[in-house]
């Protein structure tokens, strides 16, 4: 049983482009300031959407985000 602390960067992050500029704009986008990546998928093919799971420690949940067609 592993705890998500603060600050930690245990994720991994796949097809995300040069200086992560999805990870930082989903999370500018929406609005989350004391957050962290778990696990995240840019891949964008016509079998495989985006998703993101993200660890919000200011609310203490977790969050599944999937970019719909």
């Amino acid at each position: 049983n592993q705890m998500i602390r603060k600050g930690e960067r245990i994720h991994e992050v796949i097809g995300d482009k040069c200086c992560n500029l999805n990870e930082t704009g989903l999370l500018q986008a929406l609005g989350f300031i004391d957050c962290d990546f778990v696990y995240a998928n840019f891949t964008n093919t016509v079998l495989e959407q985006p998703y993101a799971i993200i660890a919000d420690h200011s609310k203490r949940c977790i969050i599944i985000t999937i970019r719909g067609i």
